[in-house]
């Protein structure tokens, strides 16, 4: 999710039998679904049981802020990028920046072998081409599809010819 979505995020977005939330307003205003993994939807609840619990019951936003002036808004853009740099800060993680979840879950998708079609459409991207920019795949992700990739363009698999060495 793009952090604008998450904090658009209301309780009528999340559906917990799919484990998925509908992001109804997104960047070229398309409706799309999202699905949580088992460990994400827990931590979702968790969150939801233990600290939002029945505060502010009148706000439909989902993330709040529990301290100081915004204390029962919905979470802006900013606080969760001030959030996020806070922290990274304080686990000597300068470099980490809310964006880079982003580009992290989809590489970690595509190198898990999702379809990159259903990736796109779950992180709301129509032109094939808009993945390439998330992509930040390791050497050893690489050597492994080049090696299982040369195992189908290996002409003595589908073809008759003798290799070097004589064996058909």
């Amino acid at each position: 999710l793009r952090v604008s979505e998450v904090v658009a995020i209301r309780f009528q977005d999340i559906e917990c039998g799919r484990r998925s939330i509908r992001i109804p307003n997104t960047k070229g205003n398309l409706s799309r679904i999202v699905f949580m993994d088992p460990l994400t939807f827990a931590v979702l609840n968790r969150y939801l049981d233990e600290e939002r619990q029945t505060l502010f019951p009148d706000v439909e936003h989902v993330f709040v802020a529990f301290k100081g002036k915004a204390r029962g808004n919905p979470l802006s853009v900013n606080a969760v990028q001030k959030m996020v740099y806070y922290y990274a800060e304080k686990c000597s993680l300068s470099h980490l920046h809310v964006h880079l979840f982003r580009h992290t879950g989809i590489t970690h998708l595509v190198q898990e072998g999702m379809s990159e079609p259903a990736i796109r459409d779950m992180v709301g991207h129509r032109s094939p081409d808009s993945l390439s920019p998330y992509l930040h795949l390791c050497d050893e992700f690489v050597e492994t599809e080049f090696e299982q990739a040369q195992t189908a363009l290996d002409p003595s698999v589908w073809l008759d010819v003798p290799l070097p060495g004589g064996e058909p």
